[in-house]
């Protein structure tokens, strides 16, 4: 009897409950909010690009520019995350969702320094818009990366974090509303700018010729 208390004693306990005890607890939700954020960001260059499209249409509007983004992003994401899939094994996850993030800034930041250094408004400079398709590329290989990389790390946590990254990736539309209401806002007073120009030269190009013809 003694020798099967021992052994009842000795049996290790259940696997859940182990993994209990060694999770950490998330003093103040840090944790969650650091996911819900990341899940907020690696969205975050497409939904800039995104809600920008009605300014890329006005600078290049011989350029099916919601097809082109949507193709060219999409395409090369899936075609990195299948790269992904089959090496991953070869990388360290942080260091996959550091060098996203890296592409991250470089993809936002250069497409406003070429318009107010190059661009400045002017429309039909295709060239640009080439340019900013490659960066909308780099920003799909960066969310293969930062995406790739989180979803496996918040997979091997308890679920609440894997749900922080959804309603974070699910909410970061709300982030890009301002900056779409401020492009909208931008074009439309530039446009009527346009148009009261175009006015006031054609009234006063047939005040000209009532003058000539007197």
């Amino acid at each position: 009897m003694a020798d099967c208390s021992v052994h009842r004693r000795s049996t290790p306990p259940p696997l859940h409950q182990s993994e209990a005890t060694r999770t950490a607890e998330d003093k103040f939700n840090l944790g969650y909010i650091i996911y819900f954020t990341l899940g907020v960001g690696f969205l975050l260059p497409w939904n800039s690009f995104i809600t920008a499209v009605d300014y890329f249409s006005y600078l290049y509007p011989e350029a099916s520019v919601h097809r082109v983004f949507a193709v060219v992003y999409m395409v090369v994401g899936l075609a990195c995350l299948l790269v992904i899939v089959f090496y991953a094994h070869k990388s360290k996850a942080y260091m996959r969702i550091n060098v996203g993030l890296g592409i991250f800034v470089v993809s936002l930041l250069v497409v406003p320094v070429m318009d107010a250094v190059y661009i400045k408004g002017q429309v039909g400079l295709y060239d640009k818009f080439y340019v900013t398709v490659g960066l909308l590329a780099l920003a799909g290989i960066g969310d293969a990366l930062v995406q790739g990389g989180l979803i496996g790390v918040a997979g091997e946590l308890p679920e609440r974090y894997m749900q922080a990254i959804v309603a974070g990736s699910g909410g970061s539309e709300s982030t890009a509303f301002p900056p779409e209401l401020a492009v909208h806002d931008c074009i439309f007073r530039k446009t009527r700018y346009v148009k009261i120009s175009m006015n006031v030269v054609e009234m006063t190009s047939q005040q000209v010729n009532k003058m000539d013809y007197l």
